[in-house]
């Protein structure tokens, strides 16, 4: 389910739904999710994760959903959990934040920290048979002597290693999309683990293809107008992300999933619209009846969120 906390908004994202997919969002302005690493004897040092753009959705039972809208907001939109999983979702990764002194919850924050160690790792293999390659074609060496072996397989030289260190950085970088704090920066209170969060996340081929694209420049201004923290820089404390990524505008890295194909709409795989009230219910119910096109056979149920 995707929820928001607006009623103007909420509109907004069920028309941009219709329209043109699920936006796949990198941060709303605020800080990145951060760890603290115990780096040796009383040192501790703060990590962050910058994580590709995704679409977050919560899985928690229907029973449940009061609370959650008193934190969330009260308009959603729900798919089922099998279509999720064939757009490429998964359980988001909760990890402990917060460092534990003599105890193994540091693994949370280490496991982060390695992960960003073999993308740095990754990146200097890359670079180095980069430059080999330049050397090689500027017949400055007469022969390459970089070959990745494989017990099966064939050995990768040249393009073809290349294209397979981008695979693993990818991969890299996916992975640490999926994860997500355990407890806010400021308290361990382990409330993030009750919102059952799943993600889908970009990065995925479908038949060599990204099901995702780029915003237009005018479909940018749309959302900073209803959110204008995504003009701005991403606010990053970690030095070692900071140069990793660039300074662009928050906006410029999202995209659109619309879907697996050119004849699939997202929005036809909607089951259930939650609202507030009886007056948003007649506002979905009339934007349903207005674009039966883009909704399934029937429409989607639409229900007044549960109080």
């Amino acid at each position: 389910m995707l929820a928001s906390r607006c009623k103007e908004h909420a509109r907004a994202i069920l028309s941009s739904i219709v329209r043109r997919g699920l936006l796949l969002t990198t941060t709303n302005g605020g800080a990145l999710d951060g760890f603290t690493l115990t780096a040796g004897e009383n040192q501790v040092r703060k990590i962050e994760v910058m994580q590709r753009p995704r679409v977050c959705f919560t899985d928690i039972p229907f029973d449940l959903l009061a609370t959650h809208g008193a934190a969330y907001g009260r308009y959603g939109v729900g798919f089922s959990r099998n279509t999720v999983v064939e757009w490429g979702g998964c359980p988001a990764w909760y990890l402990p934040n917060h460092h534990g002194g003599d105890t193994l919850k540091g693994n949370g924050p280490l496991l982060v920290n390695g992960l960003h160690a073999a993308m740095v790792a990754v990146d200097s293999y890359q670079a180095f048979v980069k430059g080999t390659e330049e050397l090689l074609k500027n017949g400055q060496i007469k022969q390459r002597f970089i070959t990745q072996n494989f017990t099966h397989g064939k050995p990768l030289v040249g393009d073809a290693l290349t294209n397979w260190l981008a695979y693993g950085r990818n991969c890299i970088e996916r992975a640490l999309s999926f994860i997500k704090e355990m407890s806010p920066q400021d308290s361990e209170d382990f409330r993030y683990l009750y919102e059952r969060e799943w993600r889908i996340v970009e990065g995925l081929r479908v038949r060599g293809k990204d099901p995702c694209r780029v915003l237009t420049e005018a479909e940018k201004s749309e959302l900073c107008s209803l959110n204008p923290a995504w003009e701005k820089h991403p606010i990053i404390n970690d030095i070692n992300i900071q140069v990793r990524y660039s300074s662009a505008p928050i906006i410029d890295s999202f995209r659109f999933f619309a879907g697996l194909s050119d004849t699939e709409n997202v929005s036809q795989k909607i089951d259930v619209i939650l609202v507030p009230n009886d007056t948003e219910q007649a506002f979905a119910q009339a934007m349903i009846s207005e674009n039966s096109h883009a909704f399934k056979i029937g429409g989607p149920e639409v229900i007044v969120f549960p109080s």
